[in-house]
C-alpha cells in the first residue's frame, strides 16, 4: 500500500510495465494519485467498479510526461480494478483500489 496513497505508473529506468504497488488501501473520499515514473504513454482504463459507480467517470486518457500526475477520489466503498490499455493487462499493467 502506497504511503499517501500513491501509485508509481511504469519505472525509472523505463521498462517495467507496472502498477506499484499494484494494489492500495484507501477510506471512502480520500485520493490515490497516480505518478508517470519513467515518460512513456500510460492511462487508466477502469474494468470493474464497484455497482452505481460510473468507471467512464474516473477512466483517464493518456498521459506521457514523466513524473506527471493523475489524482482521482474514491467515493465509494469497494473494489476497483484498472489497467492500462496503452499497454494492456496482459503485460502487467494491471491494479486495484480497496476502498473501505
Amino acid at each position: 500500500q502506497g504511503y499517501g496513497h500513491t501509485v508509481d505508473v511504469g519505472s525509472d529506468p523505463a521498462g517495467k510495465m507496472t502498477f506499484s504497488p499494484a494494489t492500495v488501501k484507501i477510506g471512502a473520499n480520500e485520493t490515490v494519485t497516480f505518478v508517470n515514473e519513467d515518460g512513456l504513454q500510460h492511462d487508466i482504463h477502469f474494468t470493474g467498479v464497484p455497482a452505481g459507480v460510473d468507471a467512464s467517470k474516473l477512466n483517464q486518457g493518456t498521459w506521457h510526461k514523466q513524473f506527471d500526475t493523475v489524482s482521482i477520489t474514491f467515493h465509494e466503498p469497494g473494489t476497483y480494478h484498472y489497467m492500462s490499455d496503452v499497454y494492456l493487462q496482459n503485460a502487467g499493467m494491471a491494479g486495484t483500489v480497496i476502498v473501505a
